[in-house]
């Protein structure tokens, strides 16, 4: 997806608006795939739903959470990170020694979404270098 160089304008984050439907009430599952790179299978499985749900029900509220919590997490990367680029870049790319070296995406995969918002608050407080 082209978005990624979105500047953040009011109340929106550049994630959350690269993310959202156009009309703007629901965050569109497939933009977020095209933006991480995530598999339909790896987002219904944070969802705990079957994959066909990811495309014929992509406003249910386990869709929903499932990507609002990657949004989330993609925002905080890009405050701590300056820029969606690298904040997406660090997402795909980065090993963290913390975590066996494990990537952000992997361990999102893995259903550790908070710790790696956790890490990211660390970040953002000094605590890891």
């Amino acid at each position: 997806m082209g978005g990624a160089a979105v500047r953040s304008e009011g109340l929106l984050g550049p994630v959350v608006q690269v993310v959202a439907e156009p009309e703007g009430r629901y965050l569109d599952p497939r933009r977020l795939l095209d933006l991480t790179g995530m598999q339909v299978q790896d987002l219904a499985a944070l969802a705990g739903v079957d994959r066909n749900t990811v495309a014929r029900n992509p406003h249910s509220p386990r869709i929903q959470d499932a990507v609002s919590t990657v949004v989330r997490l993609l925002e905080s990367a890009t405050e701590v990170a300056g820029d969606m680029n690298r904040a997406l870049l660090w997402y795909k790319h980065q090993p963290i020694e913390a975590y066996r070296f494990q990537t952000p995406a992997e361990l999102v995969a893995k259903g550790h979404t908070d710790a790696v918002i956790a890490y990211l608050d660390d970040l953002r407080h000094g605590t890891y270098a």
